[in-house]
């Protein structure tokens, strides 16, 4: 299955260097910019299938995306950012603070009331799941944010989560992911444990 991985355009939020995690967030004009450049460069594209997280930022970048096509877009919590609990709506830089404190990689913070790295691999775990029930010949296009495309393609591909967070993902980009061949290994490391248990 060729998934199409999109991020959502530029927030306010994302400008004034906010945690937006579960938070809505809006586009900025910058973001519905970003928004508009992918509707045009995604408008020829037969789609099989469209995904969102239902969070606002990702809802507009979504229904920009979508005025080019008839395909109806499923729009999903499973896959929003990563949950950043009492964080949210704060500044970023109080995470690069918790990391120079603890000498952790920041991507470990356990924010009060959030998702664990862990909690958060699970949840996409679940959405990846979901999506490969689904038959269709044709891309899939997933709009969601930076946190979430970095986790699929971590599962995708077998990198450890946290070294995955530092993969560069842009507002608007559009980043192309073969799930088939990963399934298949999957596969197939469940057929020799099973033969070996």
């Amino acid at each position: 299955m060729k998934l199409l991985l999109v991020r959502h355009g530029e927030t306010i939020e994302n400008a004034l260097r906010l945690i937006q995690g579960h938070l809505g967030g809006s586009l900025s004009r910058k973001g519905q910019g970003h928004a508009e450049k992918l509707a045009e460069q995604l408008k020829h594209v037969e789609l099989g299938a469209i995904y969102s997280s239902d969070l606002n930022r990702t809802r507009q970048t979504a229904e920009i995306i979508i005025r080019h096509h008839k395909v109806p877009v499923t729009f999903t919590p499973l896959l929003r950012e990563r949950n950043f609990g009492e964080l949210q709506g704060k500044p970023i830089y109080l995470i690069d603070l918790w990391s120079l404190k603890t000498g952790k990689n920041r991507w470990l913070i356990e924010p009060k009331g959030g998702e664990t790295i862990a909690e958060f691999q699970s949840r996409i775990k679940s959405f990846l799941s979901r999506l490969s029930k689904i038959k269709t010949r044709k891309p899939v296009l997933i709009v969601s944010h930076r946190g979430t495309m970095r986790m699929i393609m971590a599962i995708a591909k077998g990198i450890d989560p946290v070294e995955a967070m530092a993969i560069p993902m842009g507002h608007g980009e559009v980043l192309t992911l073969e799930l088939e061949r990963k399934q298949k290994k999957e596969k197939e490391k469940e057929k020799k444990k099973a033969k070996r248990a």
